[in-house]
């Protein structure tokens, strides 16, 4: 089992956890999800979770994915999916961009089965759900610093009914996104 991530930082993050828990067949290895470390035909099963929407290159790490899976592989990738609705959608990638300078993209569903589509991948299953995001804690998790905090509440403040609504705002300035599963087959 390979973890890849471009941090140092989280790889240490994954080696210590994987130590407390016995885990030692966990390798990890610095690296882009836009160029692999790996053969073609390297794995199996290739999974990301909440890692897609920093990628730079969607497309070209798709690509790589795909290039890295076995004939018949499977790859799992599930992240956050943008909203259909054009105001949604800028309110939410603004508010991610401010939180996260390493954000790039929320893509929404039709996005990624294009994307998945044209680079060889069938899709088996999707499944989509809400996600609830309390805002202290989420700001926190990225020591957001606070006069960006404070942009977002702002941002938040000043949405307009149809963005408090879709993204189920709260007075506290938690809210809500989708987050979608993809379980995809690599097609021969």
């Amino acid at each position: 089992m390979v973890a890849l991530d471009p941090s140092q930082a989280m790889l240490a993050t994954v080696s210590g956890s994987a130590a407390q828990r016995g885990l030692h067949q966990i390798e990890v290895r610095q690296g882009s999800a836009e160029a692999l470390p790996y053969a073609d035909e390297s794995f199996a099963l290739v999974c990301t979770r909440y890692s897609a929407h920093h990628w730079m290159r969607l497309e070209a790490a798709v690509g790589e994915l795909r290039r890295v899976l076995i004939p018949g592989g499977h790859a799992l990738i599930i992240d956050t999916v943008g909203a259909t609705d054009p105001l949604t959608d800028t309110y939410l990638q603004s508010i991610e961009l401010l939180r996260d300078v390493s954000h790039v993209r929320n893509r929404s569903r039709s996005e990624w089965h294009s994307l998945l589509h044209c680079a060889g991948l069938t899709e088996l299953e999707y499944r989509e759900w809400s996600t609830r995001l309390e805002f202290s804690s989420w700001v926190a998790r990225m020591r957001t610093p606070a006069d960006r905090a404070a942009v977002i509440r702002g941002l938040q403040e000043a949405a307009p009914r149809e963005v408090r609504e879709a993204l189920s705002l709260e007075a506290d300035g938690s809210f809500a996104l989708r987050t979608g599963l993809f379980w995809l087959r690599k097609v021969p």
